[in-house]
């Protein structure tokens, strides 16, 4: 119950933040952008209208994690008004649990606004969508919650700046993770430090490039339902394991 009220007045405070709705606005400008795009394009419409809208809900997705995610606990510490929660018979792990599941909630509202912006444009101007369309943008979601829990871990013990960078760089290294793989094979990096850092890397950071059906949707590839089914259950792990590392870290921060 308690982590439930956090969750609820984190959402009301991200809804108060008017920047959300600037990104929102960005995002339906370059969706209409993609409309003037597709028209030039004599048979490709349906495929660059899937592609060019789910790049651009995957990246304002992204923004919009960051943005939320990187700032709310080091603001409460900033603002002191952490001391008045603490207070209240509120553990530390029911406050960064709260502060997530809000956090993620947020993200959930404007995924729907942005993907229903999609369909009523695939509806619109194309020839339709085929399920695989809405299993890519559950997908998205899940890799949103994962960016989310990062930018929380991140924002327990560095400043909202530096938090932004190092998920970005995150967010970026997931998506190829199979290539930060090769590297670690590579015959010029095996049995030296380069190759060590790379594997750590490769383990440490989150496999989004699992989560990403964007090219079987687009060009009406089949879709793997093991992969689905990996996928989700290692964003379920995945999550936790961080969301309990943010919240043993903030657990053991000294709070002045």
């Amino acid at each position: 119950m308690v982590i439930l009220s956090i969750a609820l007045n984190t959402f009301k405070e991200t809804v108060r933040d008017k920047v959300l709705y600037n990104i929102l606005l960005f995002a339906i400008g370059f969706a209409l952008v993609s409309i003037i795009v597709s028209q030039w394009s004599m048979g490709q419409q349906d495929k660059i209208l899937k592609d060019f809208g789910l790049t651009i809900i995957t990246v304002f997705s992204m923004v919009i994690s960051i943005f939320i995610g990187t700032s709310l606990i080091y603001k409460e510490v900033e603002k002191r008004t952490i001391y008045s929660i603490l207070t209240k018979p509120i553990s530390r792990m029911e406050f960064v649990l709260g502060k997530y599941f809000g956090l993620v909630f947020t993200m959930f509202i404007n995924f729907i606004m942005m993907s229903a912006g999609l369909l009523l444009i695939l509806w619109l101007f194309s020839s339709g969508f085929h399920f695989g369309l809405l299993i890519s943008l559950g997908f998205i979601f899940l890799m949103m919650t994962i960016i989310i829990a990062v930018a929380v871990l991140l924002s327990t013990f560095v400043s909202p700046i530096v938090s932004s960078i190092l998920t970005i760089f995150v967010f970026i290294g997931g998506n190829f993770s199979a290539d930060i793989k090769v590297l670690g094979v590579n015959p010029t990096t095996q049995g030296t430090m380069i190759e060590w850092i790379i594997n750590f890397g490769y383990y440490l950071m989150p496999n989004l490039q699992m989560l990403n059906f964007q090219k079987e949707v687009v060009h009406n590839m089949p879709l793997d339902f093991n992969r689905m089914l990996i996928g989700i259950l290692y964003t379920l792990f995945y999550n936790g394991i961080i969301v309990l590392v943010a919240a043993w870290i903030f657990n053991k921060k000294n709070i002045k």
